[in-house]
């Protein structure tokens, strides 16, 4: 995919560069080194986007979720795998500096319609959800993963599917998120997965 080709090559150079400065600075949190990655496209997998795509044509029935749209890679794998006359997928991002491009590429790979793309924080982008809920990507900030999935737990449909990423790449921000899915076995069941940078799959029993 041309999008995943830009991506790569941007951040091959970008991505040293980001560390080299979060050394310097001592930053090892999302809220710390959010200025750093404002200009990275840090793109899915192509393999982890397939799984997505494979993953949203399988959930039950309702809406599909995205926390972290950065510059739509993702987005366009789910995006891709709902019907016409599903709902739109809700992605939300709070760096306003992605926006723009997000837009252009959904654009450019014609699901523009099929795409919602809310601009802000996701406590308040998503608060005034209506719909079941059967598909959160979380692939924003890290330590609000768990946050954010409490929050929405109200709205997930029985056999909803939740995928987090990052969850090898980020262990430690990540921590109370898997203690969480993985502990509470009576709401879901949960297998994290090597592929990219890690993925914890998980169902919501309900």
């Amino acid at each position: 995919m041309r999008l995943h080709e830009r991506a790569d090559a941007h951040d091959a150079k970008a991505i040293p560069d980001v560390l080299a400065a979060a050394g310097e600075r001592g930053a090892s949190t999302d809220s710390e080194m959010a200025d750093l990655l404002a200009g990275t496209f840090m793109p899915i997998h192509p393999n982890a986007g397939r799984l997505l795509h494979l993953l949203a044509m399988s959930r039950p029935s309702g809406r599909i979720i995205e926390f972290g749209t950065s510059h739509g890679l993702s987005t366009l794998y789910l995006a891709s795998a709902i019907g016409a006359e599903e709902l739109p997928v809700i992605t939300t991002e709070m760096e306003l500096s992605k926006i723009d491009l997000a837009r252009a590429n959904f654009e450019d790979a014609g699901l523009a319609d099929k795409i919602e793309l809310r601009v802000g924080d996701a406590f308040d982008t998503l608060a005034d959800l209506s719909e079941g809920v059967s598909f959160l990507f979380l692939d924003g900030w890290k330590g609000l993963y768990l946050p954010l999935l409490r929050a929405l737990e109200p709205r997930l449909v029985p056999g909803a599917v939740v995928v987090a990423d990052d969850t090898l790449l980020l262990p430690d921000l990540c921590a109370d998120y898997l203690e969480y899915v993985n502990g509470a076995m009576q709401s879901y069941v949960s297998v994290g997965l090597p592929i990219d940078d890690g993925l914890e799959i998980s169902v919501f029993l309900g």
